[in-house]
């Protein structure tokens, strides 16, 4: 039609996709999903930092990490990238310094995606002597500290859900101590509400990216990392 724009105009200037699918015999409707990007490009570092921020309406189709209350809150996502294994252990005792006893922490990640190192890190800045070691065959393995326990739990070999009462899991939450768990993932529907989510991400040579989680009501130590 005359004076009428293309939008769909090519940027080398070719004839409409939707007029050339159309004359192929392809359907003409396509499908976009969209998505709400919470990460950007920043300057590299020595140091863990920040990327960005955002929030959205929490919904398991757009947050890369597990809810486990989807659809009722608001969720804050803060990206942090880590260019080796000292910094990711330096995310975690900052995570530690803020912490407060009665919190739970869910770790999610690949297998070497940095879980265990982050819980070095945050362990070692409440107790420099203790030797952190992975529960994947103990289940829990819990640390003193000069301010509170600390329950490390990997729910890797568990079954289901039930098995997190076998295992005394509910006697921790929420007591004295700070849970922090490796693979909340798998039961994430039965977890505590106000559990933090933590993604570990694996970007290859010693490159992780963190993504922190915190409901908007609830104080993190996120806010500030």
């Amino acid at each position: 039609m005359s004076g009428m724009r293309c939008l769909f105009r090519s940027p080398r200037g070719s004839s409409c996709r939707r007029l050339r699918r159309k004359r192929s015999g392809l359907s003409s409707r396509r499908t976009i999903t969209s998505f709400s990007t919470i990460s950007s490009r920043t300057t590299r570092s020595n140091t863990p930092t920040p990327s960005s921020t955002a929030a959205f309406p929490c919904r398991r189709s757009l947050c890369r990490l597990p809810c486990s209350r989807p659809g009722s809150r608001r969720c804050r996502i803060m990206e942090i990238r880590s260019q080796s294994v000292g910094e990711t252990r330096a995310v975690g005792a900052r995570m530690a310094a803020q912490a407060s006893a009665g919190e739970t922490y869910g770790l999610v990640g690949p297998l070497g995606a940095g879980k265990t190192e982050f819980v070095r890190g945050f362990v070692a800045a409440l107790n420099p002597v203790a030797a952190v070691r992975s529960p994947t065959f103990t289940l829990v393995n819990t640390y003193e500290t000069h301010a509170f326990p600390v329950h490390h739990f990997d729910f890797y070999r568990l079954g289901d859900p039930d098995e997190l009462g076998e295992i005394g899991f509910w006697e921790y939450v929420g007591a004295d101590g700070v849970c922090l768990i490796e693979w909340a993932d798998m039961f994430v529907e039965a977890l505590p509400g106000n559990i933090q989510m933590i993604g570990f991400r694996d970007e290859g040579e010693g490159k992780r990216v963190l993504e922190i989680d915190r409901p908007d009501d609830t104080p993190s130590a996120s806010q500030t990392i």
